[in-house]
């Protein structure tokens, strides 16, 4: 099997959050990525241009600010949950 580059994180292709007050996000650990109109689906965002975007940086060996609270820690010796969710 391929080695994941060191910048990449699974979390933006399998997986979305809805908050109570309406925004979505790729994680919990992430920022808020937008927010929600009454008559938006869930899937439009998880397929919008702006979602292929973060991906194709991940893939890319970068990293995406959006994803800032994982690197952060890293930076600091700290497991995240990126490091956690990539293990084997």
């Amino acid at each position: 099997m391929e080695k994941l580059n060191d910048n990449f994180c699974i979390v933006p292709f399998i997986h979305s959050v809805v908050y109570t007050n309406d925004h979505l996000g790729y994680c919990c650990t992430a920022k808020y990525r937008s927010v929600r109109t009454g008559n938006d689906r869930i899937t439009d965002e998880f397929y919008s241009t702006d979602s292929a975007r973060i991906r194709s940086m991940l893939l890319d060996n970068k990293r995406p600010a959006y994803c800032s609270a994982c690197f952060d820690q890293e930076d600091a010796g700290v497991a995240s949950k990126r490091s956690y969710v990539n293990r084997k």
